[in-house]
């Protein structure tokens, strides 16, 4: 079996970038590496509690810091390298959690920063929409000089209410526009619902100027079906999978799924290959979520220091029921207790985002246009380097072992080509 595992992109006589985050064709590099996506999302409201009421789901300030101090670790252990938070008080010091998920650039978890808007926000009102660039202007001014912010996603799907608005469109543009100016080098985005994919990105790709990718958030089931394909028909840019996955409780039998939620840890793995086996259009996906939240279920006799059962239609998940409070790779602690109480998903993730794979330690362009890849990784990895100009065929160029320097002089006759690391299994 040929797994991919990394890819990157090359313009023909095109520049090296410096900056911490940019962009090459469909490909996202941080600080000159390729990089994908091993995303958690992250909001580790305590039982008992409710992001509702202050602090609003903001856990990352000092305040909280014996949650991230809890889970950062173990983050990292599993493999993540992202976390993907819902709401972040744009005038409050995070700077301890951020330094803490950064790690002095080892293993770092970079952070992905969101902020909630509220859907049925009066787009067309000046105040408002004023009162709302502020408060992203002050977010990233106190933020994006930190090398743990991957980027900024702008609030959070959205487009349910406002995907034929376009005011709405016009709007987010310009908030957009204005953190780019601020942070030239982060991901600017905002996750849509998969909705309207195929009628709402081809019409919104030229004129969100401020977007440098899109992000969507997608529970189709134990598959993405053609929703990659799909997207690679309508847009160029960088593709985030911002949430998915699967809860843990089967309606079916009221009780959570067997041996640890092993089925819901099965639909992850799955999930994930298809991320990892189409790197050459995706750039990875956050898991939606770290821990259960207790306060999700807001219908009558509901209780935050109760699990409840309230729940969405699924039509792919075997119980075609979606339950708000259980979603979590770590069962929820008990009222008062830090404790976590990892699923299988947690060992069945970390064997994936774990599993050996070259890096790439540098790029770098010779005469003519060709370039120079140098590879490294565990001792006698095996792997094939393949080449594509239309992201659908791929040929094999070279097959090694590593470390490994790889020179690919025909790049000079093509106006575009991307290149992927394939294990040779």
């Amino acid at each position: 079996m040929v797994r991919a595992i990394a890819c990157w992109a090359i313009l023909a006589g095109g520049s090296s970038h410096a900056a911490d985050v940019t962009i090459q064709d469909r490909a996202i590099f941080v600080n000159g590496a390729f990089f994908v996506m091993k995303g958690v999302c992250y909001q580790p409201t305590p039982v008992g509690q409710t992001a509702t009421k202050p602090p609003f789901g903001d856990y990352f300030t000092s305040t909280y810091r014996s949650l991230y101090e809890r889970d950062l670790p173990m983050l990292r252990a599993m493999g993540a390298n992202t976390v993907r938070v819902y709401n972040w008080d744009p005038a409050a010091n995070h700077s301890h959690f951020l330094d803490l998920a950064w790690n002095n650039g080892h293993q770092p978890i970079h952070v992905l920063v969101n902020a909630y808007i509220d859907p049925q926000t009066d787009w067309s009102s000046t105040s408002v929409f004023t009162q709302l660039k502020a408060r992203w202007r002050t977010l990233v001014e106190n933020t994006a000089s930190h090398p743990a912010t991957l980027g900024f996603l702008i609030g959070n799907e959205l487009n349910v209410v406002n995907d034929a608005n376009p005011v709405f469109w016009s709007r987010v543009n310009e908030i957009a526009i204005d953190i780019r100016a601020l942070a030239p080098n982060r991901l600017v985005t905002t996750p849509l619902a998969d909705k309207n994919l195929l009628s709402v990105v081809p019409t919104y790709d030229a004129p969100m100027a401020g977007f440098n990718c899109w992000a969507i958030q997608a529970y189709r089931g134990r598959s993405f079906g053609t929703l990659f394909t799909d997207y690679a028909t309508v847009s160029g840019k960088p593709l985030l999978v911002t949430e998915f996955g699967i809860d843990a409780y089967d309606r079916r039998a009221n009780a959570e799924y067997a041996g640890d939620a092993a089925l819901p840890a099965d639909y992850l793995k799955s999930l994930w290959l298809e991320i990892a086996r189409r790197t050459n259009i995706v750039s990875g996906g956050v898991i939606f979520e770290w821990v259960d939240e207790w306060w999700k279920d807001q219908s009558a006799n509901t209780s935050t220091f109760r699990q409840d059962n309230g729940a969405w239609t699924a039509a792919g998940f075997p119980d075609r029921s979606a339950e708000h409070e259980w979603w979590g790779i770590c069962r929820a602690a008990a009222p008062g207790s830090l404790r976590l109480q990892p699923r299988a998903a947690y060992t069945v993730i970390q064997e994936l985002w774990q599993a050996p794979r070259p890096r790439f330690i540098e790029i770098r362009s010779t005469a003519m246009g060709a370039f120079e890849t140098l590879l490294d990784g565990p001792a006698g990895l095996r792997f094939k380097v393949q080449v594509s100009r239309d992201e659908s065929a791929w040929v094999n160029l070279a097959t090694n072992t590593i470390p490994f320097l790889f020179t690919e002089p025909a790049v000079s006759g093509h106006s575009r080509a991307i290149y992927r690391a394939v294990l040779d299994e």
